[in-house]
């Protein structure tokens, strides 16, 4: 049984090289690359498919259906976090894309930094879609029925039932001890200071 399980994301991007940038970008921070799509009609079958924990979506798609129609499709009936990405930056674009309440809006070219930092800001706010922007979270975040611990660089999500017990490690850290292995979380217990490291 599996404790520890990748963030899975797909992608929406018609053009080849940005396909292979966005994957590698996502190979090296360790998340499950679940597919590409090229189109938003593509990208809607390959969502369903999928049920991805993010959705990265190009804005300019070839066929009928840009990224924004697309992402409002997506928001109609589910949750899922939307990161958006375009070598546009018109007012036009973007207020029609903030309509969806994305959680990014990136212009390229993809710098990994700023990706990695978006998906982070994604999965926090996966099962909490109410929580206001100001809300403070340290390095894990506790969901419904599971939690988001940092390993390296890249956040692994571990059931809740499968933690036997939780134990500080002196002022700053926490270990969780889970059925089959422990992960050392580099979550801060100390709320003056913002420092993690695994």
């Amino acid at each position: 049984m599996e404790m520890l399980k990748n963030i899975g994301l797909m992608s929406i991007e018609d053009d080849p090289v940005q396909q292979e940038s966005i994957a590698m970008i996502l190979d090296e921070l360790g998340y499950d690359h679940l597919g590409t799509a090229e189109s938003g009609e593509e990208g809607l079958k390959l969502f369903q498919d999928t049920k991805p924990d993010v959705v990265l979506l190009d804005i300019h798609l070839k066929g009928k259906m840009d990224g924004i129609t697309l992402g409002q499709r997506i928001r109609e009936d589910y949750q899922t976090p939307l990161i958006y990405f375009t070598a546009f930056d018109d007012e036009k674009t973007f207020k029609r894309a903030q309509a969806t309440s994305p959680i990014a809006y990136l212009i390229k070219p993809i710098q990994p930094f700023s990706l990695q930092n978006s998906i982070e800001t994604a999965i926090r706010y996966a099962d909490q879609p109410d929580l206001p922007a100001s809300s403070s979270w340290d390095d894990d975040v506790l969901l419904k029925d599971s939690i988001f611990i940092k390993i390296g660089q890249k956040l692994m999500r571990m059931r809740c039932e499968d933690i036997l017990f939780v134990e500080t490690a002196g002022n700053r850290y926490c270990k969780l001890t889970a059925t089959s292995r422990m992960a050392h979380s580099s979550a801060s217990i100390d709320p003056f200071s913002s420092t993690s490291t695994t």
